[in-house]
């Protein structure tokens, strides 16, 4: 069985105004991970879509945001 947490709140808020915006496709409470190319000339890497924003997840890694 799949417990509902505070993640689900759809009153949560995020700091990536298009992520607040109404209908948006990747709110607070819905991040897809994929992989994808800030141009045709670099590699692969994995991203989790937020709003119109992907964050990349090698950078903030590396930033020693994410352990």
């Amino acid at each position: 069985m799949i417990e509902i947490n505070e993640t689900h709140n759809p009153n949560l808020r995020s700091w990536v105004r298009s992520a607040n915006e109404e209908g948006c496709e990747f709110p607070v409470q819905n991040l897809p991970f994929g992989v994808f190319r800030q141009n045709i000339s670099k590699e692969p890497c994995g991203g989790v879509a937020i709003g119109d924003q992907v964050i990349a997840l090698a950078s903030i890694t590396k930033e020693g945001l994410l352990t």
